[in-house]
């Protein structure tokens, strides 16, 4: 049913390459919502804190810290575990940030943690909740993951907006 209006398009439009140049997703606008966060390559961090118990739609999930409207969770807490999208559209209700530490290298991170790792940012994305990560590596290296989750690109494209040091 697609095929006559692809026909369409490509007989009617131009494709313009636009090539190298200001990538507009860095403007000011970008720097609120999500695209308030940060990736921050450095060592890993302790995460022997006492965890906070909350009660996300049904699912206990661990926090490290709780402060005001914002929550610190560690890559296992909130990636490794059989979390879905409600829990996380439940943090999405409660804070206005979300920090996660100890994300380890997303290339050599499961299939299934990485899709966890996939909804949760597309879940903070949509809901313009900024994400503040603490990684061991950058964050194109999900797309070098043995079983990369199906949107890859489009998450590694919704990182690029955070701010990288």
């Amino acid at each position: 049913r697609l095929l006559p209006a692809i026909d369409v398009l490509r007989s009617e439009l131009d494709v313009v390459h636009i090539g190298e140049g200001m990538d507009y997703r860095r403007t000011f606008e970008a720097r609120r919502g999500f695209g308030a966060g940060s990736w921050r390559t450095e060592a890993p961090v302790a995460t022997d804190a006492a965890a906070i118990e909350l009660n996300a739609a049904g699912h206990i999930i661990a926090a490290r810290s709780v402060a005001d409207d914002t929550a610190v969770f560690t890559f296992d807490d909130l990636c490794a575990r059989p979390l879905g999208v409600a829990q996380y559209l439940w943090l999405t209700e409660r804070f206005r940030a979300i920090t996660l530490v100890a994300v380890p290298d997303l290339g050599a991170t499961d299939r299934d943690p990485l899709a966890r790792f996939a909804n949760l940012v597309e879940v903070l994305y949509d809901r313009g909740i900024p994400l503040h990560i603490s990684s061991s590596s950058e964050p194109g290296r999900l797309l070098d993951a043995a079983e990369p989750p199906h949107d890859a690109k489009r998450i590694t494209s919704r990182l690029s907006m955070l701010s990288v040091g």
